[in-house]
């Protein structure tokens, strides 16, 4: 086998890999996010966190009341749905995209792998 033909299947091999590697789908996470909401009642600070994410943009299916702290303050939760390569990654983007846009939350964790 000469150098030229060992290189072209080397190539060869490393496209059949790369291309199996792209199509592969990422996996799907559902992140949440938690915000302390100042609001006087528990729909209100519902609506003030949907409210915020929908004016950044930020697409979250669910927004749900976790608890109130003893200060009164309402914890809300987000859930955002994202794909990355990994729990880790998912997390430190959606971290990363809340900042950017000026919502930075309490808390953010992984509630389960969807796909």
């Amino acid at each position: 086998m000469t150098d030229a033909s060992f290189d072209a299947d080397l190539d060869a091999d490393l496209d059949t890999a790369l291309d199996a590697v792209l199509d592969a789908p990422l996996p799907t996470f559902a992140i949440l996010a938690r915000f302390r909401e100042g609001a006087p009642s528990e729909d209100l600070a519902i609506d003030a966190v949907r409210r915020r994410l929908v004016d950044k943009g930020v697409t979250a299916d669910t927004v749900t009341l976790e608890r109130q702290d003893d200060d009164g303050t309402w914890l809300v939760v987000a859930r955002v749905v994202t794909v990355s390569i990994d729990a880790h990654t998912a997390v430190a983007g959606i971290v990363e995209d809340l900042t950017a846009a000026g919502l930075v939350p309490d808390e953010v964790w992984v509630q389960r792998q969807i796909a």
